[in-house]
């Protein structure tokens, strides 16, 4: 109806904010979103006591927001997003693997071809139909 209020479940994670509204995230999301590793590798380091946030140790499931001063191992970690997502389709030839490094030393999909595209987060799959 006419609410300008946001969904937000639990306890209230939403803030106003100079005319907008902000969302207080999980560190583990934001960072990730920011390109700093994957949810997966960030919560290890949480839960190894690494991360603080304004100096104060982060536990996990803890939320903060886009600015908020986060550190890993007392060096800073931006929480800006990476920006503009692209889409790069690429036919892979026969003998490149979809891999980003082989011990075998085969051509990858990640060969100078992606990385001239800058960093990519790689989606693989099988198109059929």
């Amino acid at each position: 109806m006419g609410t300008d209020r946001p969904s937000c479940s639990g306890r209230s994670a939403c803030r106003r904010a100079s005319g907008g509204i902000r969302v207080a995230e999980r560190v583990q999301k934001l960072l990730a979103t920011a390109g700093h590793g994957s949810r997966r590798e960030i919560e290890q380091w949480i839960r190894a006591g690494r991360v603080t946030l304004a100096g104060r140790v982060v536990q996990l499931g803890e939320r903060a927001e886009l600015g908020a001063d986060l550190r890993l191992d007392g060096q800073p970690l931006p929480t800006a997003p990476l920006g503009e997502h692209a889409v790069l389709i690429y036919h892979k030839p026969a003998g490149e693997v979809t891999t980003r490094r082989d011990p075998a030393g085969r051509p990858t999909v990640f060969g100078w071809r992606m990385r001239s595209q800058g960093r990519a987060r790689p989606w693989s799959g099988r198109r059929t139909g």
